[in-house]
């Protein structure tokens, strides 16, 4: 073997091996983002518990405070309870970290509902795109964003309150 060929397979070895070991690397970081996540779910879930027992009777004073308990612990249910579930069974997997991204997107809009329209949103979907970027995958940002447009959209046409923080438009 010549010493080119040798150079060659020297360099197609070590660029395997460092291929490997970031795909490693890689990997380690979904799981631990994962796990990360989890604990986080369930802070946001005493936390809606909390504003729907605290905020949510002075916002909403037509409603008894045991429903609007039960609201937020369904609510959360539903938005919380697949993606913990993820991290939990399967992390590192891209599905899980696509759910984690839509549960995280989905909370600024239980907190708007749960606070009556007056926690400001975009503050608050920045942060939760700030803490998926530690997935470093763009493919989770980008379902995140989708969300969170969606969630514009539908605010915008249907449910005025979740997009605007307000109940009715005055002239």
């Amino acid at each position: 073997m010549t010493s080119v060929e040798e150079k060659n397979t020297f360099e197609n070895a070590a660029g395997e091996r460092a291929e490997k070991i970031f795909r490693a690397l890689k990997t380690n970081n979904f799981q631990a983002t994962d796990r990360m996540f989890a604990w986080l779910i369930v802070f946001e879930w005493l936390a809606a518990m909390a504003a729907a027992s605290l905020i949510s009777p002075q916002i909403w004073p037509t409603e008894t405070p045991w429903k609007l308990a039960c609201t937020a612990a369904e609510l959360a249910g539903l938005i919380y309870l697949l993606p913990l579930y993820l991290a939990l069974r399967s992390p590192g997997q891209a599905y899980t970290r696509h759910t984690m991204a839509v549960g995280q997107m989905l909370t600024p809009a239980l907190f708007i509902h749960l606070t009556g329209g007056g926690f400001e949103t975009h503050y608050f979907v920045f942060g939760a795109l700030a803490s998926l970027a530690s997935y470093r995958d763009v493919k989770v940002l980008l379902s995140a964003t989708v969300v969170v447009a969606a969630d514009h959209f539908l605010g915008g046409l249907q449910w005025i309150l979740s997009g605007f923080g307000a109940v009715l438009v005055t002239p």
